[in-house]
């Protein structure tokens, strides 16, 4: 007899041991990509969140740097404005000295503000202004002012203005003024100082911020005027909006970065912090590598171990399967492998072998017994069919009304519930219409039970041809009917209850000569599901109502 194990074990993806090792390694990586993506996503949820709270924080504080900087000039330069040097040689001026005095005054100007511009890095030139708009003193950087400059800093200075932008000094400097006043009270000049910007960029600075962070301004036009933006300023769209919202965008270099600004309309100028997107997103991006480090550590630790176990489960099986498969070829001295195992399979192997024995001393007495067997097995199959059909008669005869041949109030009260949980998941309308039949106890009395069985009989018949095959008519108790329509609306479910009235008042149902001017006729309360059963059946049952105290014969819908 040939040996056809090899059939049953085949090396490759059909050994138990490769397929277990398979499905752990799949459950593994699916696992793995499943926890990772969630990961991933509450990670960078939490950083975006970080990162929407963190940066408007720091144009906040660099804000509040800049007004504090600013202010510290102003307040500097007011001091200064006041000096006695510059409001007593001003007022000289002012009263017309020539000459040697008037030299004279200049040059103690000149001298008192070169003393202050050499005492005070932020300042790259110092002006002073008559009440005309002339230059008295002039130090540090040269100032050429045109016309329509002096004058528009000349208002400023009457005005009061805190600052401006001459473009024409260069955009990373800011002017400066204050007006000089005479002791009675009289403007005689104004001192100007054109401040460096560039001594507050370290202030700028974030502690918060990564490698590629940096924390900028730009101009009206664009141009950088503190600190450094690698890659060029942010995108245009960020600085014009400048609301302090944060975005992503790309520079002019083509780097993603994260970024918000904000207006500072003070100076004209707007404030940009911004950090590259994977510094901004790096804590992410380290733990979705430690995690899928650990995830295939650990991927590969269960492989290991369900190739191992495979293994334990599939070597003993293989020696069965080899038993079982000459036993199947019809060799009886077959011998079960000894399975020293406890567990499962070395069951399985005593059991076999248990069988085996069993088998050789039983098989006369199964060959002896078939034909009883198979005897038995056909009476069996025309029971269970017998009963079958019997079940289906009792099941049918249990939601079935024995008179009228609908369906039941049970029937009716079980489909109901199926309806309304549908209709409350689909949003599909469901109507219900609550039918009786008029003076059926004068009916019944005058012609007797008889009769009126037959009259609900008829009454079913006519009711059946009027509805529809998804509609569901049931016998809910005595003379009344049950009608469920599902999806119809109010307006629908009224004219199909008006078409079964309309069939039963022109049909003759009672023919018995005291009776042949009259007609049976019904009356019908129609109500629409609106998530609530009890409140259904309210409704149908005041409408109901309502049609029988309006006369009968007719339908009345809720809201009628």
């Amino acid at each position: 007899m040939p040996d056809r194990s090899g059939e049953h074990w085949r090396l490759g993806l059909r050994s138990l041991p490769v397929r277990i090792t398979l499905f752990v390694l799949a459950a593994t990586i699916i696992t793995s990509v499943t926890v990772t993506a969630l990961s991933v996503f509450s990670m960078r949820s939490f950083l975006r969140a970080k990162i929407d709270q963190k940066f408007p924080e720091i144009l906040s504080s660099a804000s509040d740097k800049l007004d504090l900087w600013f202010d510290q000039r102003r307040l500097e330069l007011g001091v200064f404005a006041s000096s006695g040097v510059v409001v007593d040689n001003l007022g000289s001026i002012r009263a017309g000295v020539a000459g040697a005095r008037l030299d004279r005054a200049r040059g103690e100007i000149e001298t008192y503000a070169r003393y202050v511009s050499e005492s005070s890095p932020p300042y790259a030139a110092l002006f002073v202004l008559d009440a005309g708009g002339a230059t008295v003193a002039s130090v540090g950087q040269a100032v050429a002012l045109t016309p329509t400059e002096r004058a528009a800093i000349e208002s400023r200075a009457r005005t009061q203005v805190e600052s401006s932008t001459l473009y024409a000094l260069g955009s990373r400097h800011k002017l400066a003024t204050a007006a000089v006043v005479a002791p009675d009270g009289e403007r005689i000049g104004s001192l100007h100082a054109l401040l460096r910007t560039d001594t507050v960029e370290a202030q700028l600075a974030s502690d918060d911020l990564g490698p590629t962070g940096a924390v900028y301004v730009v101009d009206g036009r664009g141009q950088l005027v503190l600190g450094t933006a690698e890659g060029g300023p942010a995108a245009a769209a960020l600085a014009e909006e400048a609301d302090g919202r944060v975005r992503e965008y790309e520079k002019p270099n083509g780097e993603r970065m994260v970024g918000a600004a904000r207006a500072l309309e003070r100076f004209g100028w707007t404030l940009v912090v911004e950090e590259s997107y994977a510094d901004a997103f790096a804590p992410a991006t380290a733990a979705v590598r430690r995690i899928l480090g650990l995830e295939l550590a650990l991927a590969l630790a269960l492989c290991a171990a369900g190739a191992a176990i495979a293994r334990s489960i599939s070597h003993p099986i293989r020696g069965l399967a080899e038993a079982a498969s000459r036993i199947s070829h019809g060799e009886r001295d077959v011998a079960i492998p000894a399975i020293a195992n406890r567990d499962e399979v070395g069951l399985l192997a005593r059991t076999i072998a248990s069988m085996l024995a069993r088998l050789a001393a039983s098989r006369q007495e199964i060959e002896r017994s078939h034909a009883e067997v198979a005897a038995a097995n056909a009476q069996l199959t025309a029971d269970k069919r017998e009963l079958q059909r019997a079940n289906e008669i009792l099941e049918q005869l249990s939601i079935t009304d024995g008179l009228t041949k609908l369906h039941n109030h049970r029937f009716f009260q079980d489909q109901l519930v199926r309806e309304t949980r549908r209709a409350d998941r689909t949003g599909e309308p469901l109507a219900l219409v609550l039918i009786d039949i008029d003076h059926f106890k004068r009916w019944n009395d005058r012609l007797g039970h008889a009769a009126g069985d037959e009259i609900l009989r008829k009454i079913a018949g006519v009711l059946s041809e009027a509805t529809r095959s998804s509609d569901l008519l049931a016998r809910y108790g005595g003379e009344e009917f049950a009608l469920l329509l599902p999806n119809t609306e109010l307006d629908g479910a009224r004219a199909l209850a008006e078409k079964a009235r309309s069939l039963v008042s022109g049909t003759q149902l009672v023919v018995a000569p005291e009776t042949e001017d009259e007609r049976l006729t019904i009356s019908a309360g129609v109500a629409l599901y609106r998530g609530d059963r009890k409140a259904l059946f309210t409704a149908a049952d005041e409408a109901l109502y309502r049609a029988k105290s309006d006369g009968r014969d007719c339908v009345v819908a809720e809201g009628d």
